[in-house]
């Protein structure tokens, strides 16, 4: 993903709960999401979930961040809501 993504650029994340399916290492997610209310975050991929849960700048700083090992199409969000859901470079 580009930093200057088109489409990308026109979201304002400020003050937004936002849902990233395929997170990976957070490098996208820590260049756009910086400014959000809170995220939440799913990767298939166990290694790059706990790299985030170790290493994610802002989740000592706050509860709002979560991230999950799963797929999205077996996650259950009852209850959840979210302002931006981003589903991007993942396959």
């Amino acid at each position: 993903m580009k930093k200057n993504d088109p489409i990308i650029s026109k979201i304002n994340f400020a003050g937004k709960d936002v849902f990233e399916i395929g997170t990976g290492y957070g490098g996208f997610t820590l260049e756009h999401f910086r400014h959000a209310k809170s995220i939440f975050g799913i990767d298939t991929d166990r290694e790059t979930v706990e790299y985030l849960e170790n290493n994610w700048p802002y989740s000592q700083e706050t509860d709002l961040v979560e991230f999950r090992e799963g797929d999205v199409a077996e996650l259950s969000l009852k209850g959840r809501e979210f302002d931006v859901v981003v589903f991007s470079n993942s396959f």
